[in-house]
């Protein structure tokens, strides 16, 4: 955190002073951790949506301001992280949730700006090119201890990750190209002292960056163009899928979720089976053999529902009862897609009320909260259109059997 405890803690009231001016840059972190906070406690808070919506609003307002004073220092770095990076501190969600991932990757590409003129891309090392930008060139500085040097590291690493996540999600292009960066594994405590409090902050860590290393894999040989073979083809998709399920057998992401008992802890795991999730599902349907049939593969179906299904658990308990629109977006807008296509091409399965019911439920979910934020109304007629869809399939298929007895 680049700014002290105290002054954070004195923002409010420097805010109310009408003599001093705050920075754009340190009411942008404030309102950011102020956003997290209410995330992490929804019960304290009346009119969450409300809330939500107006922190939205001020950052968008701050940053419009801040671009034009960015500078290459710690300070800066830690503010677009904040804006856009959900994973380092559920940021994605600031620009998210209000549907604006423009926004969100525009920061990503102000951050990793920041952090490339700062040395974070060179903490071990030159990296095979500086891709014609040699000015910008900090190999590694001698003077930084092991922490400092961790720390980098373990902050980059997060940089990759959400690179990954907009590659894979939105579709964008790599902002961290092969060959521009070398930094090697941190040490997840960071400062080499193994504690209790931080366990599920390592454990996530090492979780999600092996599987941020599959789908940088994965992306990396989608983009060099497709394989016109298809055993060859598939046989590549299968060691991705089989690296992804050994990830979650070694780490038995079920049981740490199980064991989580704290909030912080039992997001840090499901976000760690999402995305496992997410990545099998794209994984199987990009199998050539499977796109050749008239229904969508089993294990994409039987993934979706479970991740639905574990999102409907995870709300379902108190302490989870808050989440926003971008939870939605990243982690069961695929899982949505998929079931809604499957009970409208394939309705004679038999767990197709089940999907039903689930998609029903995203559907509720998501109009709860468009009714407090009326600029995601876009998002509610989406899946509106979807769920007409399939209510209206399931219907003629009853209609049709009902018809067919008498």
């Amino acid at each position: 955190m680049p700014l002290e405890k105290d002054f954070l803690l004195s923002i409010p009231d420097l805010l109310r002073n009408p003599h001093i001016q705050v920075d754009y840059v340190s009411q942008i972190i404030y309102y950011s951790l102020c956003l997290q906070s209410i995330m992490l406690n929804p019960s304290l808070y009346n009119d969450i949506g409300g809330l939500v919506r107006y922190i939205y609003q001020k950052c968008q307002t701050l940053t419009e301001y801040w671009v034009d004073h960015i500078q290459n220092t710690p300070t800066d770095l830690y503010a677009a992280i904040l804006m856009a990076s959900e994973a380092i501190i559920l940021q994605v969600s600031m620009a998210l949730e209000g549907c604006n991932s423009e926004l969100a990757w525009k920061m990503l590409g102000h951050a990793l700006t920041i952090a490339k003129a700062l040395g974070y891309f060179y903490v071990d090392g030159y990296p095979d090119e500086a891709n014609g930008q040699p000015s910008l060139l900090q190999g590694p500085m001698t003077d930084e201890t092991e922490v400092d040097k961790n720390r980098k590291r373990f902050e980059f690493w997060h940089l990759l990750r959400t690179d990954c996540l907009f590659r894979l999600c939105f579709g964008k292009p790599t902002l961290i190209p092969p060959g521009s960066w070398k930094v090697n594994f941190p040490d997840p405590t960071i400062d080499g002292i193994d504690k209790e409090s931080s366990r599920f902050v390592q454990i996530h860590f090492l979780a999600s960056m092996r599987l941020t290393i599959v789908v940088m894999k994965y992306l990396d040989w989608v983009d060099s163009g497709p394989d016109p073979n298809q055993v060859s083809h598939d046989a590549t998709v299968d060691s991705f899928l089989a690296e992804v399920e050994s990830i979650m057998r070694d780490w038995d992401t079920d049981e740490l979720l199980r064991l989580a008992k704290t909030q912080v802890d039992a997001w840090f795991c499901s976000d760690m089976i999402f995305s496992s999730f997410k990545i099998l599902i794209i994984l199987h349907q990009s199998k050539k053999c499977e796109q050749q049939k008239h229904h969508l593969p089993p294990k994409t179906v039987e993934f979706s529902r479970k991740s639905i299904q574990m999102f409907q658990s995870l709300l379902g308990s108190a302490l989870h009862a808050y989440s926003g629109i971008s939870l939605i977006l990243l982690h069961q807008f695929i899982p949505f897609f998929i079931l809604c296509l499957d009970i409208i091409g394939n309705h004679e399965r038999e767990e197709v009320d089940t999907d039903l019911a689930l998609v029903t439920w995203i559907g509720d979910h998501v109009e709860a909260i468009v009714e407090e934020r009326v600029e995601l109304r876009p998002v509610m007629i989406i899946v509106k259109a979807m769920l007409t869809a399939c209510h209206q399939v399931r219907m003629n298929h009853l209609a049709a059997s009902m018809t067919g007895i008498e």
